[in-house]
């Protein structure tokens, strides 16, 4: 499986290892529906374990983005790698998203709102 998924309190975090496959990416948004579905508001997006990202991952983001704003949910990005980091930052959807270092940053973040 190329993401797991962890609950810290009322906090999802979604553990990424890939992003270039479009049926795997669906998969993942598709937990994202059940989740919220579920009750729950606060999405962490672990990217730690990505290695690549290509036009599929970055449309996957961006769906991710607005599932989670368009549903009153918040979703955070934790853990970006260098090279995923400066893509984003080149196509400016840095300044979109929430982004942490870590994700027990972000946990700490949801906690404090």
């Amino acid at each position: 499986m190329s993401y797991q998924v962890a609950e810290r309190g009322s906090v999802q975090v979604l553990k990424i290892h890939n992003l270039r496959d479009e049926l795997n990416n669906r998969t993942i948004l598709q937990t994202i529906d059940k989740k919220i579905k579920a009750g729950f508001h606060n999405f962490v997006l672990d990217l730690s374990g990505l290695k690549l990202i290509n036009s599929v991952g970055i449309n996957f983001l961006i769906r991710a983005f607005h599932k989670a704003k368009d549903e009153g949910c918040q979703l955070m990005l934790a853990g970006i790698p260098a090279n995923v980091g400066k893509l984003l930052q080149i196509t400016k959807l840095d300044e979109h998203f929430s982004i942490s270092k870590n994700v027990n940053e972000a946990f700490d973040f949801f906690n404090k709102s």
